[in-house]
């Protein structure tokens, strides 16, 4: 086929075509980022067609030349296009008493204004990578966002920095926003979280222990993943715990049998329960006999999330162990992530043959769907019911 031939495609083509070669982009797929590329350079309606897909999701760094040359693009044609936005090395880092501001001052504005149809934001930085005591908030990002995002338009914020009160005034005026990732600097005890006016869509939440409570008072979740853990925090809010269908607890193990013997208590129509932890060190290591008599109290339990540290016979028996003798009825499903050099993430999901007889068998999972891991699983088991 040459170029006189791609001409004289019917319009309706274009598009399939395109979306056909885009397929395989969100699994983190370089090669198909470049064909979609080079097909943009073709001719004006492939050039249209490719960078709708190629601009619909950006993962750009802060600050730097190519975050001027993709906003240059959206400010000139492409703004629109533009649902899922993450924006990483974002402000500054202490190390050692020093502080190491990421290019610094800033010298390149997102195009907030523009992005009318942006559902989803994501703030990173990278102090937990290098190993740094302290990220420091860049204070421009949240002005812009405060001042230029269009109002009611986010589904989901994520920001990995601890934030101070003024930096989430920009998210109460988000109606629509239905999963939220915080980390609010002590006191927790911001507007956003504590008036009912705000975050009156919100089904998920990650957060920090203390935060965490604050906002189960005030709205009926259906998913919590606390991404930092103290026991003493039970009494907190487990009381508002009633309406959660899917829970995450960092490092559930032996030591914290009876706290979750005491959570689950709290929680009787949970469906997704995650954070399972199995390792070589016995106090990390959790007995899959005991784990099933916690998890047998749960009957519309649909899916357990196991981490693994090794990849030792002794996982695998722990991940049989689940399968094979846990009796709660509506179990399909062992998401498990391993921690081993040659591991990764797969699901166990239950399958029924022609004879109506179940039986395991073990799926692998897309590069794409690992690094928004917790959201996944919430649009599958809270939000979709599938």
């Amino acid at each position: 086929m040459d170029a006189s031939d791609l001409v004289r495609l019917p319009p309706e083509l274009y598009r399939p075509i395109v979306e056909y070669l885009g397929l395989s982009l969100y699994n983190s797929n370089s090669k198909s980022y470049s064909a979609l590329s080079n097909l943009s350079q073709t001719c004006r309606a492939f050039q249209f067609e490719s960078e709708r897909i190629m601009y619909r999701r950006i993962h750009v760094a802060d600050n730097t030349q190519t975050a001027y040359k993709v906003f240059k693009v959206l400010r000139k044609r492409m703004a629109y296009v533009v649902e899922d936005l993450t924006i990483w090395d974002v402000g500054g880092v202490e190390k050692w008493d020093e502080w190491y501001h990421l290019r610094s001052p800033r010298k390149v504005v997102p195009p907030f204004e523009l992005l009318v149809n942006l559902r989803a934001l994501t703030l990173r930085h990278r102090a937990d990578k290098l190993g740094l005591s302290k990220a420091i908030v860049d204070n421009s990002m949240f002005d812009l966002l405060e001042s230029t995002l269009p109002h009611d338009i986010l589904t989901s914020f994520r920001c990995s920095l601890t934030l101070r009160s003024e930096h989430t005034s920009f998210l109460k005026h988000q109606s629509s926003l239905r999963h939220l990732f915080i980390k609010l600097r002590a006191p927790h005890h911001t507007s956003l979280i504590t008036s009912p006016d705000h975050l009156r869509n919100l089904v998920s939440l990650e957060s920090d222990w203390e935060t965490s409570p604050l906002v189960l008072r005030r709205h009926p979740l259906k998913a919590l993943r606390i991404i930092s853990y103290d026991p003493f925090s039970l009494q907190f809010w487990r009381p508002h715990a009633r309406t959660l269908l899917a829970l995450h607890i960092p490092e559930i193990n032996s030591a914290l049998n009876s706290e979750l013997m005491m959570i689950l208590d709290g929680v009787p129509q949970l469906r997704l329960l995650s954070g399972i932890e199995f390792g070589a060190d016995n106090r990390s290591r959790f007995v899959g006999t005991a784990l099933v008599r916690v998890l047998n109290k749960l009957p519309h339990l649909e899916a357990v999330a196991v981490d693994l540290e090794s990849s030792s016979r002794a996982s695998q028996k722990f991940i049989d162990t689940i399968m094979e003798t846990c009796k709660c009825p509506n179990l399909g499903s062992v998401f498990v992530s391993s921690l081993a050099p040659t591991g990764g993430r797969y699901e166990m999901r239950r399958v029924v043959d022609e004879n109506s007889e179940s039986r395991w068998e073990q799926l692998s999972i897309a590069r794409s769907d690992t690094s928004g891991w917790w959201t996944a699983l919430v649009e599958r088991f809270v939000n979709t019911g599938t």
